[in-house]
């Protein structure tokens, strides 16, 4: 029991840790990896403002370099309760998250 604790205390404390991107909420791609061209981050974005006039689901794309130890998933939730993306009354917000250096 004591174990399992102390388990979940050094992951809570890592995933508080980690050192997350700020969020722009007036750029719906973030892209820290550098995977994307100007052009191609243009396109997305322009995508993603109609898609979300269309259904007002709020969509937002990340890339990172490095996901600092932890597992996507676990990054990703992180990620998305910082910047808060869609509303709380619909539920309706979307994550892309793209680590094109992780191997997971």
């Amino acid at each position: 029991m004591l174990n399992r604790i102390f388990v979940m205390l050094v992951i809570s404390f890592a995933l508080m840790s980690l050192d997350l991107p700020d969020y722009d909420s007036r750029l719906y791609v973030t892209d820290l990896a550098d995977v994307f061209t100007d052009e191609q981050e243009i396109n997305i974005d322009k995508r993603i403002r109609e898609y979300k006039e269309m259904t007002t689901t709020e969509f937002a794309v990340c890339t990172v370099v490095s996901l600092q130890g932890t597992d996507a998933a676990d990054f990703g939730n992180q990620l998305f309760k910082k910047w808060q993306i869609g509303t709380d009354e619909h539920n309706n917000g979307l994550l892309v998250l793209i680590a094109p250096t992780e191997h997971e």
